[in-house]
């Protein structure tokens, strides 16, 4: 959701392009792995857990050591989640309690690191393990009886969000949200995006036929916008300390992977509870 939600006269168009290229590529293959159901989830969260890794280790100064940690952790608790996914309690106890070994070897090690990048070493080890965490809903969540349509409600609603924010940011901008941490982001732009995916769920709820009234639809596309922006004014956060303008360049016009998920992946697991819920 990065850069969604923006001041109208600051604008930048140049990447439309490559955005639009990769949306082009990327949507498909996407919805294909989802149609697959929890091996094809289980790949995409595990593909992602694993590049976020390189990416935190990247911003956290890590890479000229090739330090492991950042992916140990967000792997090991996305095959966690997988493993529960599958019914593998067997399997998922360990996965899970080498993910929270690793997050706290990683931990203890950043907090030993001296000079400049203690504070950035420690804050992005807290890092790996939110994202991994988060993440290892995703499997879980397409387990479900209505598991593949409450992941698109997710991806969808996150979506709706994010282009509500961005078009509404564009055209009446003006008040600034978070401008120490995410200075293009508006208060109008989070409006903007609340009302999009208050809609969208309300609409993806008949549409996909999920057991959810339209007044917990709109309670549910209300909390994916509050998880959603607080989870891309958390990665701005990021960037800024570890001074860098994307956290890769893996995707085209997008940057990152933590780019694209940062507000998927909190919202991931905002879905995944609000099924248990509305499900019991």
């Amino acid at each position: 959701m990065d850069g969604t939600i923006e001041v109208s006269n600051q604008t930048n168009r140049s990447g439309l392009g490559p955005r639009l290229a990769s949306a082009a590529v990327g949507i498909p293959v996407v919805l294909l792995l989802i149609l697959a159901g929890v091996p094809g989830v289980s790949v995409l969260a595990i593909s992602a857990a694993l590049v976020a890794g390189f990416e935190i280790a990247r911003m956290a100064r890590w890479q000229h050591r090739l330090n492991p940690r950042p992916i140990v952790i967000a792997g090991a608790l996305a095959a966690g989640g997988t493993a529960a996914a599958i019914d593998a309690q067997e399997a998922a106890l360990p996965l899970f309690a080498l993910g929270l070994a690793a997050g706290l070897t990683g931990l203890l090690r950043s907090a030993a690191t001296r000079g400049p990048f203690r504070k950035l070493s420690i804050v992005l080890g807290l890092a790996a393990l939110y994202y991994g965490a988060a993440l290892a809903h995703a499997a879980p969540l397409a387990a479900e009886a209505d598991g593949r349509r409450w992941l698109l409600l997710a991806i969808l609603g996150t979506f709706a969000v994010d282009t509500g924010a961005y078009f509404t940011g564009r055209a009446i901008g003006r008040h600034r949200l978070a401008p120490k941490i995410s200075p293009k982001k508006t208060w109008e732009g989070v409006f903007g995006g609340a009302a999009a995916g208050i809609g969208a769920v309300i609409a993806l709820g008949a549409l996909l036929d999920l057991p959810i009234a339209v007044v917990e639809a709109a309670i549910l596309g209300a909390a994916l916008t509050v998880s959603g922006v607080l989870g891309d004014l958390f990665e701005s956060w990021l960037k800024r300390l570890a001074d860098v303008k994307d956290s890769g360049s893996i995707i085209p016009g997008h940057g990152g992977i933590l780019d694209r998920i940062d507000s998927l992946a909190p919202n991931l697991a905002v879905v995944y509870w609000a099924a248990q819920l509305l499900e019991i």
